[in-house]
């Protein structure tokens, strides 16, 4: 039982994580989508980077 209370808490501070990683690059990318439009291409792929290792760690 306590195994797999770490193991579950484990998996939510990794997906919890890389989602507040993904959802940072996001608003950064939305707030420069007029100006920099390269840049804000950069950071989405990063968000979509980021979120894709938080889905293959388990």
């Amino acid at each position: 039982m306590e195994e797999r209370n770490r193991l579950s808490q484990r998996i939510h501070d990794q997906i919890g994580h890389s989602l507040a990683g993904a959802l940072i690059q996001m608003e950064a990318a939305k707030r420069l989508m007029d100006g920099d439009r390269d840049k804000a291409k950069q950071l989405l792929e990063n968000a979509i980077h980021i979120s894709k290792e938080g889905m293959e760690h388990r």
